[in-house]
């Protein structure tokens, strides 16, 4: 396979603000902004996001913040009727960051997570990143590169138009002695030890147009 240029990251236990990259938590809503909704008007939940000055990729955004969100539902946002149309996930870029805004304005704005055990991602986390080059579908966390998935590959199969891997988010967990045994820390957890992605077309990307995206999740 050719090599894709990605920024891998990994989870860190800092606590990140609202204006920078992370993982769970409280993501960044401008003063004038709102949660995304879905079908109903269900506020979605807030997954991740990405501060752009932190990834250097060919046609990403240099600035900024890009975000992911997930409708808390039994799929978790999985589009079964319409994968992308964005009425159970959302992804959206603030080419902008207000500093002005605080953590307790948009604290207000956000829905609490109804089932922690179920929603994938357990707690909050900073992103640690470093420029590498895929050479094939790899696990982990990035943004670029070639995806992963536990099943099949629904962007060659179904969707190849959306060949950009905009986001993955990986499980993530690990153990460590306790009590004469182990046990085990988990960060991101989707389902039986899957990973979750977003794709996107390249065009819509140079445009850095987030309107058309395929939103995937899949577990062993």
């Amino acid at each position: 396979m050719e090599k894709k240029p990605c920024m891998r990251f990994t989870l860190t236990d800092t606590k990140p603000t609202i204006f920078e990259s992370k993982v769970g938590g409280v993501g960044y809503i401008p003063h004038d902004g709102e949660v995304p909704v879905g079908e109903g008007g269900t506020k979605m939940t807030f997954l991740a996001q990405v501060n752009c000055g932190d990834i250097d990729l060919e046609d990403f955004p240099k600035s900024g913040i890009l975000q992911f969100w997930v409708l808390e539902d039994d799929g978790l946002g999985l589009g079964w009727k319409s994968p992308t149309e964005q009425t159970t996930y959302r992804v959206v870029y603030y080419s902008r960051i207000d500093t002005t805004v605080t953590e307790e304005e948009v604290q207000a704005k956000h829905a609490p997570i109804d089932d922690e055990d179920y929603f994938p991602v357990k707690g909050q986390f900073g992103m640690a990143f470093e420029k590498c080059e895929d050479e094939g579908y790899s696990t982990g966390h990035k943004v670029g590169g070639y995806p992963y998935f536990t099943q099949n590959d629904i962007i060659e199969d179904r969707y190849p138009e959306y060949s950009v891997l905009l986001f993955q988010l990986d499980s993530d967990h690990e153990r460590i002695k306790k009590d004469g045994g182990y046990e085990y820390i988990y960060k991101v957890m989707w389902g039986d030890s899957g990973v979750g992605n977003f794709f996107i077309r390249p065009e819509k990307l140079k445009a850095l147009d987030f309107s058309d995206i395929v939103y995937n999740w899949d577990c062993c």
